[in-house]
């Protein structure tokens, strides 16, 4: 499928604009209101990150900044880049969390209950029913 699904979302946090043509998204995420000062976070998910994950550092970024002139009409060169292989992270091995179709609250619930007595309990993001997939979330839990 080579439709092209354009989304623009804006909020006190990151903007962010998702570029989706068939399996081929990049998310690009404005950064300014969370450092006060220009900074893009760009992700590349789903088939085309498996085409680009034996790329150099600089060939992503030129993927990246290509995205942007697509976007924006322009191709900045940016003051700093840094280019992080999820799947290659030894503790995540590119995983993340997500919530399988008709998931509900019930099941994070149950995943943050504690086992074994009490002497066992789960923390991170995946257990935070109102911060679910988020940092936050997970420092949350944390507390908890």
């Amino acid at each position: 499928d080579n439709s092209s699904n354009n989304v623009e979302v804006r909020s006190s946090v990151p903007t962010f604009k998702a570029i989706s043509r068939g399996r081929h998204n990049v998310w690009i995420f404005n950064m300014i209101p969370v450092y006060g000062c220009p900074a893009l976070v760009v992700l590349i998910t789903g088939e085309l990150q498996r085409l680009l994950a034996s790329k150099s550092p600089d060939s992503l970024t030129n993927h990246a900044r290509q995205a942007l002139a697509n976007m924006f009409g322009s191709n900045p060169t940016p003051d700093n880049t840094k280019v992080i292989q999820w799947d290659e992270d030894p503790f995540s091995r590119g995983a993340y969390s997500f919530m399988a179709s008709g998931a509900t609250k019930q099941d994070i619930q149950t995943l943050a209950a504690p086992v074994h007595g009490g002497r066992v309990c789960f923390a991170g993001e995946h257990t935070s029913c109102e911060r679910y997939g988020y940092v936050d979330g997970a420092y949350e839990a944390g507390l908890r």
